[in-house]
């Protein structure tokens, strides 16, 4: 099918992380399957680690491009909120610490209402109610300008709608089987056995984890019960990096001396799909990464999650699928549920009422952009909003602008540095 529309979709694809660059990847597939082409947005053009992530468009680039959208979608991933962003390296440049979040739910409803173009959330996820004044000022006009708004857990949708129809959508990378099927990813996880010198019925464990999710104290006793645990199943450790810009690579290095039996360390993959092959070519996955297990989840391969910290995002996709015992506090219950599953017979994992949710997900954002003046009042409304609170705490001194977006040397527009600044 020929895509004549396009779509902006808004995240953190600017960012070694996994499981977010899996989002645009999902989205380009079901989309496309209504005529709509995608474009991937996030606070800067900045690449990744990854060979085969979609390119970004900086947000600040964005709003200075004359192109037409057809669509805004907002997510996924857990960026509904308004903290600080330089934890990443990505996001300490100018004043990305304080704009890059905001950017990609607030930020991108500006662009929406610019364009005057529909409003779908992709199901992302937020971790803490906003503070009230940003709530009535920037959340509660973007939802009611918003055509489709969901989440993919109950908590976060409260915590966007309150009081709203927020839809409970599972995580949309739940549905990357069928961009990848298992058969597809047989040639690229048979070329990483290879290079790592394992051979071609070698039973791989994933593991997973990142710096403060296993106390220094603890590791030695982790890593010998890995070690048994290996033995006894006859596994070998593959060690993934899931997150190189959140510095698996250091924790892993630490599990790895602390596992007693050969191991693999893959902190550095060289693709999205070389790492999605692993965990599905894997008997189980192990760690503390929510896509890491979605992964596995999605080519019925079992995995356990150590939700330290996090619980409720983790539990929210395993009760989607029925599979709350999956999502434990400790490494040594996760150790001990791991022996458990590699013991029971396999099968699906992901149930048909989930595919069939992530169906109707995909047809109601479609349907979103398929009536761009449903929302149109809304959207004026939002943005004048915007314009009206922007000017009352700003005034004529704005027009000075600031360095913002992917740009931080550069001074950006008005209409950019208004709309983020009222999120500060």
């Amino acid at each position: 099918m020929t895509c004549a529309r396009t779509a902006a979709i808004f995240g953190t694809f600017d960012v070694s992380n996994y499981g977010d660059l899996l989002f645009p990847i999902v989205a380009a597939d079901r989309l496309s399957d209504f005529g709509f082409e995608t474009l991937p947005v996030s606070p800067t053009d900045g690449s990744t680690v990854f060979a085969d992530a979609l390119p970004a468009t900086a947000y600040s680039d964005l709003l200075q491009d004359d192109r037409r959208l057809d669509g805004v979608l907002i997510g996924g991933g857990e960026i509904v909120h308004v903290w600080r962003g330089d934890f990443l390296e990505e996001y300490r440049a100018g004043s990305l610490p304080e704009t890059a979040y905001p950017s990609l739910w607030f930020g991108a409803g500006v662009v929406a209402a610019l364009a005057d173009a529909p409003i779908a959330w992709n199901a992302p996820g937020a971790p803490t109610p906003l503070e009230r004044n940003l709530r009535r000022f920037a959340l509660e006009p973007l939802v009611a300008a918003s055509d489709y708004v969901s989440a993919r857990d109950k908590t976060s949708a409260i915590f966007i709608g309150r009081g709203t129809e927020v839809a409970v959508s599972p995580d949309t990378v739940a549905g990357i089987a069928r961009v990848w099927p298992k058969s597809s990813l047989e040639r690229e996880c048979a070329a990483f056995r290879e290079r790592a010198g394992l051979s071609y019925d070698a039973r791989l464990i994933a593991l997973h984890t990142r710096p403060g999710r296993i106390p220094d104290e603890d590791l030695g006793r982790i890593g010998a019960q890995i070690s048994a645990l290996a033995t006894a199943h006859g596994l070998t450790p593959v060690l993934v990096g899931i997150g190189p810009s959140l510095d698996d690579g250091r924790a892993l290095a630490a599990l790895d001396r602390a596992i007693t039996v050969p191991t693999v360390m893959l902190d550095r993959p060289r693709s999205l799909v070389e790492l999605a092959s692993v965990i599905a070519g894997a008997a189980l996955y192990l760690g503390t990464s929510m896509h890491g297990y979605v992964t596995a989840a999605a080519y019925d391969s079992p995995g356990v999650i150590v939700a330290r910290p996090g619980f409720r995002k983790y539990a929210g996709f395993a009760e989607h699928i029925g599979r709350r015992e999956d999502i434990v506090r400790s490494w040594d219950d996760g150790l001990e549920r791991a022996d458990a599953l590699l013991r029971a017979p396999r099968g699906s994992l992901i149930p048909d009422s989930v595919h069939a949710a992530l169906d109707a997900h995909w047809e109601r954002v479609a349907r979103a952009f398929d009536a761009p003046r449903a929302k149109a009042a809304e959207r004026a409304a939002f943005l004048r909003s915007v314009v009206a609170h922007s000017v009352r705490d700003l005034g004529l001194l704005s027009l000075a602008g600031a360095p913002l977006g992917g740009r931080p040397s550069e001074a950006e527009p008005l209409a950019e540095l208004n709309a983020l600044r009222i999120s500060q």
